[in-house]
């Protein structure tokens, strides 16, 4: 009965060894996927962090855009006023020199018609 129990101790000691080494496995690939997790949110929070600051650049970018559009809106609607009345002026200018040389005209076919009679 001692080898038969010597045996068994044995085979109970290689059993023990065989599971404590599979639970030592299995920790590992426990920690390992512990760590790979970890590194995963870390990841995505960076990631959520990058998205964030680049909605908020893009929101700050969107909002220069609309003050420049607007501001160019205002300057263009300038530009046509100032354009319109210069075009009055100039309007009224050629209107006066049209009025002005049709009386030079008339003032000279009057002298011509004068000293032909």
């Amino acid at each position: 009965m001692g080898i038969l129990s010597f045996l068994t101790a044995s085979r109970l000691k290689a059993e023990l060894t065989r599971q404590r080494d599979e639970i030592a496995r299995m920790h590992q690939m426990l920690d390992l996927e512990v760590t790979q997790r970890q590194e995963a949110e870390k990841q995505t929070e960076e990631q959520m962090s990058i998205v964030q600051s680049l909605e908020r650049d893009q929101s700050k970018l969107r909002a220069e855009l609309e003050d420049k559009e607007r501001s160019l809106n205002e300057q263009k609607a300038q530009v046509a006023k100032e354009l319109e009345a210069e075009r009055k002026r100039l309007q009224a200018e050629v209107d006066q020199q049209i009025r002005d040389t049709e009386i030079k005209i008339a003032t000279l076919r009057e002298e011509l018609d004068e000293k032909q009679r």
